[in-house]
């Protein structure tokens, strides 16, 4: 999904941290402090987790996630939800 649909079509989004227990389902996210962002994507069956490293503030990510997991190094993280 190209950024600038996120921008239009997010319809909701409330601050989220860092939780390996807590599943956290967003159609994407908005980086505030950037760093280390580790997640588990919505699609992945066995929970497989994958880090995106160097992520600088202000990034939008277009990524489906169910967990935002404790190895994220990012701050003042909004996940959002998007709209079709």
């Amino acid at each position: 999904m190209p950024i600038g649909n996120i921008k239009q079509r997010a319809y909701s989004g409330a601050p989220i941290t860092a939780d390996n227990a807590t599943k956290q389902e967003y159609d994407a996210l908005y980086i505030g402090a950037g760093g280390t962002v580790e997640v588990v994507l919505s699609g992945d069956l066995v929970d497989d987790r994958i880090q995106f490293v160097g992520v600088p503030a202000g990034t939008f990510m277009p990524i489906a996630i169910k967990y935002l997991c404790s190895n994220t190094s990012a701050t003042s993280i909004i996940g959002l939800r998007v709209g079709a």
